[in-house]
């Protein structure tokens, strides 16, 4: 049955619109502004306002502080087998980089303005290594791992000397921002094909005097790898 005033019809076009600007969303290199979504969509700004709302309430799409919208990370979860798959063949990945790296090995996702720790791998035979949990956060545009995410999107006016510098190295590096002490190296990475750059692979090493050029290239290397999986 339907509501008064509503019909099958009507639901279906609006879950239509819904998946439409979700895929829309997904297909993004960079956040949308409302006017640029209901032109591709050939929508009324309201009616685009209307999904996005609905879409933000389950975690689907999320806003900027720009007043722009991308895909929220609840996306993952409705993918059911995709994350399983995702550590299934990552997680091996995660555990050479670690060893070879003698440091935590990691793979992060944006969620808002933050970087979140989607998968974490310790190595095994090293006296001393940092440890966080998968969850762990912090702001978009601190640490190796969130400029890696912002590197692997197209150049925004403004944006900091330090993504700019990613992009054009392939790979950012970060010392003593996160944590005090760590030296950290990640590249962009793309976890399916026509995404947003929204993710990045790299690792947090503790060791005095690491070598940041061998770190590079093993990161980099890592990262061909992903997209050679992913994308």
């Amino acid at each position: 049955m339907t509501g008064a005033g509503s019909t099958v019809n009507d639901k279906a076009q609006t879950l239509d619109r819904g998946l439409r600007l979700l895929q829309l969303l997904a297909a993004s290199d960079e956040d949308l502004p409302v006017n640029a979504i209901a032109t591709q969509l050939g929508l009324h700004r309201q009616i685009v306002y209307r999904l996005l709302g609905t879409l933000e309430d389950h975690g689907l799409a999320l806003k900027a502080e720009t007043g722009r919208y991308r895909l929220g990370l609840a996306t993952v979860a409705l993918a059911g087998a995709w994350l399983p798959r995702l550590e299934e063949s990552l997680r091996p990945l995660l555990s050479e980089l670690a060893e070879s790296c003698a440091a935590t090995a990691f793979l992060m996702v944006r969620e808002a303005d933050e970087a979140v720790a989607l998968l974490v791998v310790e190595p095994t035979h090293t006296t001393f290594h940092l440890s966080f949990r998968p969850g762990s956060r912090h702001p978009l545009d601190t640490g190796a791992g969130g400029v890696a995410i912002l590197a692997g999107s197209s150049a925004a006016e403004n944006e900091a000397v330090e993504v700019h510098e990613a992009r054009e190295r392939g790979v950012a590096i970060s010392r003593d921002q996160v944590t005090p002490g760590a030296l950290g190296v990640a590249a962009p990475v793309r976890l399916h094909p026509g995404a947003a750059s929204a993710a990045s692979i790299g690792v947090v090493s503790m060791v005095e005097n690491a070598d940041v050029d061998t770190l590079a290239k093993e990161v980099a290397a890592a990262a061909r790898r992903v997209r050679a999986v992913w994308e």
